[in-house]
């Protein structure tokens, strides 16, 4: 984990949450956890949108991860060069 958040990263994390389940999920009926979606899916034997929960949550990993992965390659040069 980086230590560039401090202590800040939790909180973060939790409004961010709070914001969604507030005010997203009344308005859109969309779960946070898709295994919330998924399981009462299964039980029930009723898929009408079950598809966005097998796409969207990899391909969200990957928007994100992707440019991260990309600055953080171009961070750890800085921090290369400063520790020689």
């Amino acid at each position: 984990m980086s230590d560039r958040t401090g202590n800040a990263a939790p909180l973060a994390i939790g409004f961010t949450l709070v914001m969604i389940v507030t005010f997203m999920g009344p308005l859109t009926g969309a779960s946070v956890n898709p295994a919330r979606t998924l399981a009462p899916a299964i039980a029930g034997d009723f898929y009408p949108h079950i598809w966005v929960y097998h796409i969207a949550t990899p391909l969200g990993g990957l928007v994100a991860g992707l440019p991260y992965k990309l600055m953080q390659g171009k961070t750890d040069m800085h921090f290369r060069k400063a520790l020689k």
